[in-house]
């Protein structure tokens, strides 16, 4: 299975983006790319390699993947933000990477 190259939504003919001239994109799902722009400012990765899952493995997590580190359906995903948005003390403040 395919997953999106910006947010990692498994890809399926019914939510691919689309490129500038109409036709589909393979590569990222139609809510991170429309009509050949992206909609959001950041990106993320599904990392499939070894290292990286066993980095983040808790004890514990067995219970939610019993397979393990090598459990199909375990995945990292690795976020890439440009900016951001947090409150506090109840006023929003933004900030640029």
């Amino acid at each position: 299975m395919k997953f999106c190259q910006s947010c990692g939504m498994p890809l399926t003919e019914d939510v691919l983006g689309t490129n500038a001239d109409g036709s589909k994109n393979e590569d990222y799902c139609m809510y991170c790319y429309r009509d050949g722009k992206f909609l959001q400012e950041c990106t993320m990765e599904v990392l499939t390699d070894a290292k990286s899952k066993e980095m983040i493995w808790c004890e514990g997590d067995e219970q939610y993947y019993p397979g393990g580190v090598t459990d199909p359906n375990y995945c990292v995903l690795k976020f890439t933000a440009t900016d951001g948005r947090f409150y506090s003390d109840f006023y929003p403040r933004s900030f640029v990477l």
